[in-house]
């Protein structure tokens, strides 16, 4: 299968990256991923399976989960007084709760996690998420639950959505009402389909992974459940609200989201490689400008001599340059919620260019 889409735009590597993940769930087969040039992304199945036949288990993964317990589950939370508020208790940001909303809400999530343990992939997605940090409190008490969550979940919150309830969900229907046809039309890029977002101009179906604007929902769908790959780790710190660490970012005042630069086929595993390794930020954080990077980051970043080994190791492994993407933050006036996306993407080639000489 190949997926016609730009490198410079996040949404289409985390489709692939999606579909590849979907697939090997449902199949068990091992599919292989890379980029051909600039605008095709290239997904190769143990198997050599169909694009068709690819649809068909994407089809059948969004028909299983629109009818799943665990993606549908709605609790009800105490706010404050005689307040009461609707949130999925899967959803890394799911605002304000006073004592008793917390509680529950950690109840309620440890047990829909076990209602999951037949699916390996789903229990990477939520933990990928993160998930309400009511233990981040600063000096004064009060309580920063979004320290708890991925900055990759940037649901726009106002009238209170979350992310499972207001977007995954009602893209498992949208996908599942589809023909296989039709979600192999969307997942290739020969058609755009936004039935969640109503096919608006200004439609937020691709939920911060590229700025507003119509996004087929076959790959919205993918493109949310390829997040699976980024997974989060809480910090905890006493007397402190300190962010979570989040692979494939790179956190501070401003955030920023990198991605490797694969050109050959190769599988979810060496993807998921890179992601862990310190190799691929400390080369993002080198690209970056100074004044981009938190003192508390930028700060001895890179031994001397260490970007020439942070080079050798990726290209070793693969990786023929990294692609950076800023997180673009639009303000608003309380009570609405700023809204987060990723922008166009800088790519940065090591040493000479390739030999598919692309235009950078």
């Amino acid at each position: 299968m190949i997926i016609n889409g730009s490198i410079r735009d996040a949404f289409v590597h985390l489709t692939g990256l999606g579909i590849a993940s979907i697939v090997e769930d449902v199949s068990g087969d091992e599919v292989r991923i890379g980029w051909k040039g600039q605008n095709s992304l290239e997904l190769i199945t143990s198997n050599n399976l169909s694009d068709s036949a690819i649809a068909e288990m994407v089809h059948e993964h969004a028909k299983n989960a629109s009818e799943a317990e665990w993606l549908n589950n709605v609790a009800e939370y105490s706010v404050g007084e005689s307040k009461i508020a609707e949130r999925s208790p899967l959803s890394p940001r799911i605002g304000q709760l006073d004592s008793r909303g917390y509680s529950q809400n950690t109840a309620n999530r440890e047990e829909l996690i076990d209602s999951v343990a037949d699916s390996i992939l789903a229990q990477r997605l939520i933990g990928a998420l993160g998930e309400p940090a009511y233990w981040a409190q600063n000096r004064m008490g009060l309580v920063y639950p979004d320290c708890g969550a991925s900055c990759w979940e940037m649901i726009t919150r106002n009238q209170g959505k979350d992310f499972f309830r207001c977007r995954l969900a009602p893209l498992a229907s949208s996908v599942a009402s589809r023909s296989v046809e039709e979600v192999r039309s969307g997942l290739v890029g020969e058609s755009v389909k936004d039935e969640v977002g109503k096919d608006a101009l200004d439609s937020r179906t691709a939920t911060g992974l590229r700025k507003a604007g119509r996004s087929d929902n076959a790959q919205a769908w993918c493109a949310l459940w390829g997040l699976n790959l980024l997974p989060t780790c809480p910090v905890v710190l006493p007397e402190q609200a300190k962010y979570s660490n989040v692979t494939g970012a790179i956190r501070g005042r401003e955030a920023c989201f990198v991605f490797p630069i694969i050109e050959e086929q190769l599988p979810l595993a060496r993807w998921s490689a890179f992601f862990r390794n310190a190799s691929l930020y400390r080369q993002a954080m080198g690209e970056l400008q100074n004044s981009y990077i938190p003192k508390e980051i930028s700060m001895n970043v890179r031994p001397a001599g260490q970007k020439k080994a942070d080079e050798i190791w990726l290209q070793t492994h693969g990786c023929t340059g990294i692609v950076l993407f800023k997180r673009f933050v639009k303000p608003a006036k309380p009570p609405a919620a700023p809204e987060f996306w990723a922008e166009e993407g800088e790519i940065e080639l090591f040493g000479k260019k390739t030999i598919r000489a692309w235009d950078v």
